[in-house]
């Protein structure tokens, strides 16, 4: 019973199978009906549908390639590409395999022009590396199918399609050989090489070229000696030497390639007889070339004097160790004519040699010594400002141009950051000059840039309210260079002394002191505070503010040492080295959430208000004689004067006690006593 059961069920399957099957090929015989019909409607429905179901309309499709009507065989053709392009989605592999056999085995028989050409423009679609195409290669050798067969395999672009390509060069006519390797050239060909070679000796220019462009324009082969075959072949007309150029620039580009493309470049360098790519080829040498390209370049320029121009711009490409020597070297061969090329990258070099041989070029008299001198100016030298005296003093009548220049040169100086040179030629200008205005532009520049020799003249041509103008810069340097008895220094320290109430002034005194070397001068001309006793570091909160005190602050005796949660500080002497009186806690005690004690006494002759102005990383706390007089809970970096507090000193000795608090990050601080105007305060 139950076997009869089952078979009964297989039979209605089966049943149900056929008629499934039956009614899908009936459904796709009639769109295929509708497809070829004059019914508008009815083949537009069956545009959309067709590629619904799958494989099973290809043949029909296939048929319908031959129809008469174009608009019947173009909608198939539009119908086959829809289900080509299904057919690329993962999991379709065996349905893209079939159709894609179907259609060379349909190209092959050949039996319909137009089904044919259709889909050969098909084909790329399904095509895939590895695919057996060989159908195609015999449409090479057909003189009306083969430019539709070059087509159809420069699309496909596949090893495969690169081959048969090459097995096209057997065709006995030259002009089909030039378009397949014009394909091959355009597709990066990097196969066998062969069949390209042996078209470099057969027929007219236009195969030999169309050989190199594959050979070179694809980067797949590196022989030297035939790189020199194609230079010296070279009469033609076609310019083979911008392919080998771009081939050589892709070497170098590639990476790893370096001494290769540098060979190429040579090469280029030495047997093409174009000279435009002599001159690109030396460029290349000399941007990415070393030194030994230098002797390559400048035997190349002294055979072909039309090369000298673009030998100079490529020796002075070379960058690193080797330019040096290919400025010496190319300045000493090249022809007088070319020698104003070198000067600029001479002057900017800078070395001492080279500004010597531009100076000395620019005091020829020669024809190009102006030009050497405007290298001069250009490059901001100082050199320049002596030449450009002398010529002002022996040219009267374009004084006034050159006085122009030595402007010009003034500010290019001050633009490079060399002041003493800027102020020598402003001081220059400011003596020769005759207009008002370029004299107090002149003196302008002397303040901005002061120089030996011209702290007299700002002076001397200054009025008071313009002294009182001159940046605090300029006096400390005066202050700093002129001789201790000179008139000038007294004026100078005057002044400055009247603008120590300026924290810039203040700032710029502390900066030159420290330069010189001599903090202790600059620390007591701004009333610094240079001695402390120091104690710590002791465990500190900031967010426990300064409530605690681990010392007394009305009665601190620095001789003794301070006990604090059971452990023992030392008082320690510190002593600043900086003229502003900064001092580093970081190095010495170190920490971080802790604090320090600092003591200080302070002598003066007379009870006077004071301020105490101090900078401090990070918190701070100040006692004078034990009263607070001070507190900052902060977190900062030190600056010169951040706080200001009043004080009244007692005749006689003070005692400043300071609480410095400690995060995290850099720990210092500094002080200073100035009267209540504000200027240093003397004290000891």
């Amino acid at each position: 019973m139950n076997t009869l059961r089952t078979s009964c069920l297989v039979a209605l399957l089966i049943a149900g199978w056929l008629t499934s099957a039956q009614a899908h090929a009936s459904q796709a015989d009639a769109l295929l009906l509708d497809l070829s019909s004059d019914n508008a409607v009815a083949q537009v429905h069956a545009r959309q549908l067709l590629p619904r179901l799958g494989m099973e309309p290809v043949p029909g499709l296939l048929n319908l390639l031959e129809h008469p009507k174009e608009a019947v065989w173009r909608a198939a053709r539009n119908t086959l590409a829809d289900i080509a392009n299904e057919t690329g989605a993962p999991g379709h592999e065996t349905d893209r395999a079939h159709l894609s056999n179907a259609f060379l085995k349909n190209i092959a028989a050949g039996d319909h022009a137009t089904a044919r050409r259709e889909l050969l423009r098909l084909l790329p679609i399904l095509a895939r590396e590895g695919d057996d195409i060989a159908a195609l290669g015999p449409l090479l050798q057909d003189l009306g199918w083969r430019e539709d067969a070059r087509m159809t395999l420069s699309s496909i672009n596949t090893p495969q399609a690169h081959a048969l390509l090459i097995g096209g060069l057997e065709s006995p006519d030259q002009e089909f050989r030039v378009a397949l390797m014009n394909t091959l050239a355009q597709l990066r060909y990097k196969g066998d090489m062969t069949a390209i070679l042996q078209q470099m000796g057969k027929g007219p220019d236009e195969t030999q070229y169309a050989a190199v462009r594959v050979l070179f324009g694809s980067g797949g082969i590196s022989q030297i000696n035939l790189i020199e075959n194609v230079l010296g072949a070279q009469d033609n007309g076609y310019n083979t030497g911008e392919l080998i150029l771009d081939y050589a620039d892709r070497l170098y580009d590639a990476g790893g390639q370096w001494q290769a493309a540098m060979k190429v470049y040579a090469l280029l360098l030495k047997r093409s007889n174009n000279p435009a790519i002599k001159g690109a080829a030396m460029a290349r040498l000399g941007q990415r070339g070393d030194e030994t390209v230098i002797p390559l370049i400048i035997e190349a320029m002294k055979q072909d004097e039309n090369l000298v121009a673009p030998a100079v711009a490529g020796l002075i490409a070379l960058r690193g160790p080797a330019r040096h020597e290919a400025l010496e070297t190319g300045f000493a061969a090249v022809p007088e004519l070319a020698k104003p090329m070198f000067y600029a990258p001479m002057a900017e070099e800078g070395s001492e040699a080279f500004l010597k041989r531009v100076a000395e070029e620019a005091q020829s008299g020669k024809p190009n010594a102006e030009l050497a001198l405007a290298a001069l100016i250009h490059a901001a030298s100082p050199v320049a400002v002596g030449q450009l005296v002398a010529r002002i003093q022996g040219d009267a009548a374009e004084a006034t141009a050159w006085l122009d220049k030595l402007q010009q040169l003034a500010l290019r100086l001050e633009q490079k950051g060399n002041g003493a040179a800027a102020g020598d030629a402003w001081l220059n200008v400011y003596q020769y000059g005759k207009e008002p205005a370029l004299r107090a532009t002149a003196l302008e520049g002397i303040k901005r840039n002061p120089a030996p020799g011209a702290f007299k003249l700002v002076f001397d041509n200054s009025s008071e309210e313009e002294l009182k103008a001159v940046p605090a810069a300029l006096l400390v340097s005066v202050v700093m260079q002129s001789e201790e008895n000179a008139p000038e220094r007294a004026k100078a320290l005057s002044l400055l002394q009247g603008r120590l109430n300026e924290s810039a002034a203040v700032q710029a005194l502390c900066s030159a002191a420290n330069a010189a070397g001599q903090a202790a001068w600059g620390a007591q001309m701004v009333g610094a505070i240079r001695s402390w006793q120091i104690a710590g570091p002791f465990p500190w909160v900031h967010e426990g503010n300064f409530g605690s005190a681990a010392i007394d602050p009305a009665k601190v005796d620095t001789a003794q040492p301070v006990q604090s949660e059971g452990k023992t500080f030392e008082w320690k002497p510190f002593e600043s080295g900086d003229a502003a009186g900064l001092v580093d806690l970081m190095g010495p005690l170190g920490g971080e959430h802790v604090c320090a004690y600092a003591v200080a006494r302070i002598r003066v002759e007379a009870a006077t208000a004071a301020q105490l102005k101090v900078g401090s990383d990070d918190a701070v706390k100040a006692w004078l004689n034990g009263a607070v007089v001070h507190e900052n809970l902060i977190d900062r970096g030190y600056a010169l004067d951040s706080d200001t507090a009043p004080l009244q000193l007692n005749a006689g000795e003070n005692v400043l006690v300071l609480k410095l608090g400690q995060n995290a990050g850099g720990w210092n601080f500094g002080a200073r006593l100035t009267g209540a105007d504000g200027f240093p305060l003397p004290f000891k």
